[in-house]
């Protein structure tokens, strides 16, 4: 008997072993996450930091830079936005695909179309356009990182999901390093009269690769359909978005975010101004926050691998799973 259940015990672990995905066939999903959340990191670093240092150090008022923060709420309401993601899809193009890929590329359209208008939007100080264009952009890669996120159950083998948030992390990173610091920093060197690196340039290539990117995984990547599940409407999705609500660990997220944010808010939104007002050169403040990125990585690596887990976010596996996915569970 016990050398039946020794060789059932082996028969069990070598099955295991021959259901682990292999590297090989795992790096390309893995590639394939780093670059829509790399892009995810251009937007934050230009519109978020490297857009309001350029108007600051261009005189604009501390009420135009105040405008100009309304951008960033489109990720404020996600869960408005999760509901109708998960209603409305294209069957032939994928329930994932049928969001990245367009809105992909309707931000690198915005991109590009702001690089076209970039000097006569600044000397013209057209801060709502600026704004409009800002909100957009924010839109899209919030829509298209909605829709990332449902994929990722899918993407990658369940022996690997905890690595998503660990190359989100590092890749968003890395993003506004090159969107805010790089280009700030490099922004002042000069070759024969012609800035090497300006921001008309940098937007010109973050649109080409966003479009690029959606290009790319049009044509290149296959989706797999979801399992067989009851498709709900948009009303039904929403009523389960009211009962999540209800939740008393969501009020406690809501509370210590709000608590923590008490300490850092002005720090975050208008030191940076200030300082630029005052005579210190926006190379040297870039250059200070520069410094903390590398732990930002290392800590993105460590946190990531040992404290989100995808495995139990059995959310991804019901109709409710965008609107769910807002609580993420350890189990």
């Amino acid at each position: 008997s016990e050398m039946c259940i020794r060789d059932r015990t082996t028969a069990v672990a070598v099955q295991e072993e021959d259901n682990e995905p292999k590297w090989s066939q795992e790096l390309p999903n893995l590639v394939l996450l780093f670059c829509i959340y790399f892009t995810q990191g251009l937007c934050f670093g230009f519109w978020d930091s490297t857009l309001p240092v350029l108007l600051t150090e261009r005189k604009f008022s501390f009420n135009d830079l105040a405008v100009l923060s309304i951008q960033v709420y489109p990720f404020s309401f996600k869960y408005l936005i999760a509901p109708i993601i998960d209603s409305f899809y294209s069957n032939t193009l994928g329930k994932r695909k049928s969001y990245i890929v367009p809105f992909q590329c309707l931000f690198g359209i915005v991109q590009i179309l702001v690089a076209f208008q970039w000097n006569q939007l600044l000397e013209n100080k057209q801060i709502l356009l600026l704004t409009i264009s800002g909100f957009l952009s924010y839109l899209f890669m919030a829509v298209q990182g909605i829709a990332t996120d449902g994929w990722i159950v899918t993407l990658l083998h369940e022996k690997n999901l905890s690595l998503a948030a660990t190359i989100k992390r590092v890749s968003q990173t890395l993003g506004i390093l090159i969107s805010y610091n790089v280009l700030i920093l490099l922004g002042k060197l000069t070759m024969n009269g012609y800035q090497i690196i300006n921001p008309k340039d940098a937007l010109y290539a973050f649109g080409g690769f966003s479009i690029f990117i959606g290009a790319l995984i049009m044509i290149f990547k296959r989706e797999v359909p979801p399992k067989e599940e009851k498709k709900e409407n948009v009303f039904q999705v929403f009523r389960h978005l009211l009962q999540f609500f209800r939740r008393r660990q969501l009020f406690l997220i809501i509370a210590f975010l709000l608590l923590r944010n008490l300490g850092f808010g002005f720090t975050d939104a208008g030191l940076s101004a200030i300082l630029i007002r005052n005579g210190m050169p926006k190379e040297k403040i870039t250059e200070i926050e520069t410094y903390h990125l590398p732990f930002d990585i290392l800590i993105g690596f460590i946190v990531g691998a040992y404290t989100v887990s995808y495995t139990h976010l059995r959310a991804h596996e019901t109709g409710r799973n965008l609107v769910c996915r807002l609580l993420l569970e350890k189990k």
